[in-house]
């Protein structure tokens, strides 16, 4: 026993040795393509987290990692692009919020109702599928916020469904949040990331899309997909969804018969009015509400909520918001993990670090290919790349080489447009893909980082043939 304890601590050893050996050395070999030495350090850094994310944990692979671009850009630089973020600070202070209705029961409550409801109850795949849209739906104001919102919502059901932790059930469910997150972000041409990309067209291109035709197409393939992952997760992964069938609606009752408390509507009350604050933020055609919204922002809003809940009295007589005692569910993992992604994010768009250039010189050969199977690899490259590479600078890169092809075969640019939209989004694989996938990686009670990986790999194929068949038909039909 104790000589296999020993060769396990070798093991790991070993691990955290290779880890550092890419996040504070490979800058120092020989430059490859058109990668500068900023290039190197971030592509060295993001090699190592994603080994040491894989084998050891996702918290110090993080920190080894903010350290070595810490040594590279200047430290001062680096704090504030990381923990400066105001993504980062409103996971921090918005854990609070969420740890209210956790300690109250509140979440539990709400919970209980989903599942007892009559439409839910008894009917496993048509719960797990309104999850999945509910994410989808939302994922249109602010994904990485309601990220936190939807892991707040399945560990309860987790909980209370009694799930095995790090079966295929709690994987494939956050893999699947993550992709309806992702896809639901950019269903809307005139919210969140979906606008900052269709005014990326219009400058680069000098034309406007037409909002009208993007969402007849977008959103039906949306909706879609959401069904089709449900498919894959029952007849291909074959999910066992046992523990939805069982449940019963004691097992949500903390105390009493189950009904709900002052404690806990206070709780939800100032849970949805943030993320109605949220929601008002981003929706500009409200004007004078959009505008106030807005000029608080997602952490002044936050804050804002925070503030206000401290003058609540529970029933009996504490704080509502007792800061301290709450901030003990703060996950670390997904804060440090976050700061060091909106980072390496910011990076990865820099013309010094020699990304991009180094993505076309990948990208040259493809174009002596058909221009029909350009567009599809075209979209399979992006498909893959985005899980190592900042989504919205690869859909940048790769928008004004579709748009050529396709006009080159007839096809109208928009349809396929949005095929590229979608496709940057599949950033499943790794937690550096997407913010919000990190955070469905950093789910330590219920996933590992290795599994969570070979199940993305594994499903990714699948739903981008899905997305590229029923996309192009969808777009011959209504184009």
């Amino acid at each position: 026993m104790a000589e296999q304890a020993k060769k396990s601590n070798n093991i790991m050893y070993l691990h955290y040795a290779v880890v550092l050996f890419f996040c504070f050395g490979f800058k120092y070999l020989p430059q490859i393509g058109a990668l500068t030495p900023l290039g190197m350090s971030i592509v060295g850094t993001f090699i190592g987290c994603i080994y040491g994310w894989s084998l050891i944990n996702m918290l110090w692979p993080s920190l080894v990692g903010l350290l070595a671009l810490g040594l590279t850009l200047g430290m001062d630089t680096l704090t504030a692009q990381a923990f400066g973020n105001q993504t980062v600070l409103v996971l921090i202070f918005m854990s609070v919020v969420i740890a209210v209705t956790t300690e109250t029961g509140a979440m539990d409550w709400l919970v209980g109702k989903l599942l007892g409801a009559k439409f839910t109850a008894g009917k496993p795949w048509l719960t797990i599928w309104f999850l999945l849209l509910v994410a989808y739906i939302m994922g249109n104001f602010n994904s990485v916020i309601m990220a936190l919102v939807m892991c707040a919502v399945l560990n309860s059901v987790f909980k209370q469904l009694g799930v095995e932790p790090y079966s295929k059930l709690p994987v494939l469910m956050f893999l699947g949040l993550a992709f309806c997150l992702m896809l639901g972000q950019v269903t809307f041409p005139f919210l969140g990331v979906g606008l900052v990309l269709v005014s990326a067209y219009s400058a680069m291109f000098q034309t406007a899309l037409d909002f009208a035709q993007y969402i007849m197409f977008a959103l039906p393939i949306g909706l879609i997909m959401t069904v089709v992952y449900v498919l894959i997760m029952r007849f291909i992964m074959r999910v066992d969804v046992t523990p939805f069938k069982k449940f019963d609606a004691s097992m949500t009752k903390r105390d009493g018969d189950g009904k709900i408390n002052r404690d806990q509507k206070w709780a939800l009350f100032f849970f949805f009015a943030y993320c109605v604050l949220v929601l008002l933020s981003n929706l500009r055609m409200l004007g004078p509400v959009y505008q106030v919204c807005a000029k608080f922002g997602m952490y002044g809003l936050c804050t804002g909520t925070i503030i206000i809940m401290t003058f609540i009295k529970k029933e009996d007589g504490t704080p509502l918001m007792e800061f301290n005692k709450l901030a003990k569910h703060m996950s670390w993992d997904i804060i440090v993990l976050t700061a060091y992604i909106m980072v390496l994010s910011n990076l990865m768009n820099s013309p010094d670090a020699g990304i991009s250039a180094s993505f076309q010189m990948l990208l040259k050969p493809m174009t002596q290919l058909s221009p029909y199977v350009f567009i599809v690899a075209i979209l399979a490259f992006g498909c893959l790349v985005t899980n190592f590479a900042n989504n919205l600078v690869l859909t940048i890169l790769l928008m004004p080489m579709v748009v050529q092809f396709s006009a080159m075969v007839g096809m109208q640019p928009l349809g396929v447009i949005c095929l590229l939209f979608f496709s940057c989004q599949m950033a499943l694989g790794t937690p550096g893909g997407s913010p919000v996938t990190a955070i469905m990686f950093a789910q330590g009670d219920w996933v590992k980082p290795g599994p969570m990986m070979k199940t993305a790999f594994t499903i990714l194929p699948m739903l981008f043939i899905a997305m590229i068949v029923l996309g192009l038909g969808w777009a011959s039909v209504l184009f």
